[in-house]
């Protein structure tokens, strides 16, 4: 009887991944930009999230310092002063205001 034992190698992962792609360049590029265009559509999605929160916030703050200004509790004055305001009234309020 003969001892002879031999070692059988394991397969590392990453050996057999490169050896599997090198015989198919189509299969390793058609994975590159699977994950290109995975990070590309994460990445608008976090985008229009972003400005649709931004937009929400924009519009509050629009129909609050309108009705701060129908309320009374701000002059037209300080309401154009703020940084959302509706543009042609306060220009409205400009021209009349410094008119000869």
């Amino acid at each position: 009887m003969s001892d002879d034992k031999r070692e059988v190698e394991k397969p590392q992962i990453g050996k057999v991944a490169i050896d599997m792609l090198r015989g198919r360049p189509i299969v390793a590029i058609l994975i590159i930009v699977a994950i290109v265009l995975a990070a590309l559509l994460i990445y608008t999605a976090f985008l229009y999230a972003s400005q649709t929160y931004k937009i929400e916030y924009y519009n509050a703050r629009w129909d609050n310092s309108l009705g701060d200004l129908r309320n009374g509790t701000v002059s037209v004055t300080e309401y154009c002063n703020q940084e959302v305001h509706d543009q042609k009234l306060c220009e409205q309020f400009w021209n009349l205001q410094y008119r000869d």
